[in-house]
């Protein structure tokens, strides 16, 4: 068999870029004032990186972009042990246009853009996500770490997990809905509802059930075929996304 130098380097990176697309982007704060402050001291953009395996990740070598055409926009250094994501664990990202150690150069635009990170051969995609217009110091991030479902933080978790207790929910949040019985043994009915669309989600972040339209009426939701358990209530519309902790019994 005729191997080419195209092939070597293939087989000699896969194995690394197999484990690195299990990453995961976790959590984004485009416009932050306040939250936390890099190790340069200033406040600038952020991403959490989320390693879900139980095996120490490498950033080095990696690629991070704000621009899906030039994949290889800011590359990770070798040689530090800082762009190490340890095994179930956190590393923040610095998108502060300043070109350094885990700090990017470029910056993330509050108004909204699409984010990705690519394997060291600069074409396999890792994780990327699209966001919209963002609230200084809330974030955006995934309602469990590496689930699918995400919505807005007020509390932001940088270099923490996800979880119910930080959800958004505020006055606009409870005014536009009410949720009963909660916990529900069967059916859950929801009050005053204008939203584009209604997922229930589980601590996995899989859709169960998913309801898309314009609702302008109470409606009621069965979900008696749901093993009892935690689940979240997911509205969106536009650029909103609102959870809210759900038990079924």
């Amino acid at each position: 068999m005729k191997i080419n130098f195209y092939t070597i380097l293939c087989l000699a990176l896969f194995p690394f870029i197999t484990e690195a697309q299990q990453l995961k982007i976790n959590e984004i704060m485009a416009s932050n004032t306040a939250t936390i402050a890099s190790d340069l001291g200033n406040f600038g953009d952020w991403v959490e990186v989320f390693n879900p395996t139980n095996n120490a990740i490498d950033l080095a070598g990696l690629y991070f972009t704000d621009d899906i055409a030039t994949p290889t926009k800011y590359q990770f250094p070798t040689g530090s042990s800082t762009t190490i994501v340890p095994a179930n664990g956190f590393k923040l990202v610095w998108a502060d246009d300043s070109a350094q150690l885990l700090h990017a150069n470029f910056k993330l635009s509050s108004a909204g853009e699409t984010i990705a990170f690519f394997a060291a051969d600069g074409i396999t995609l890792i994780d990327s996500i699209s966001y919209g217009v963002q609230t200084t110091d809330v974030s955006y991030g995934r309602t469990t770490d590496g689930g699918t479902a995400w919505t807005t933080f007020n509390t932001p978790t940088p270099e923490a997990t996800n979880g119910p207790t930080t959800l958004q929910n505020d006055i606009t949040f409870n005014a536009h809905f009410t949720v009963f019985p909660n916990p529900t043994q069967s059916t859950v009915t929801i009050l005053e509802t204008s939203w584009e669309s209604i997922d229930i989600i589980d601590l996995n972040g899989k859709k169960i059930k998913s309801l898309n339209s314009t609702f302008s009426n109470n409606i009621s939701i069965d979900l008696s075929e749901l093993p009892n358990g935690f689940y979240f209530i997911q509205f969106t519309k536009a650029t909103k996304v609102y959870t809210q902790q759900l038990i079924k019994n």
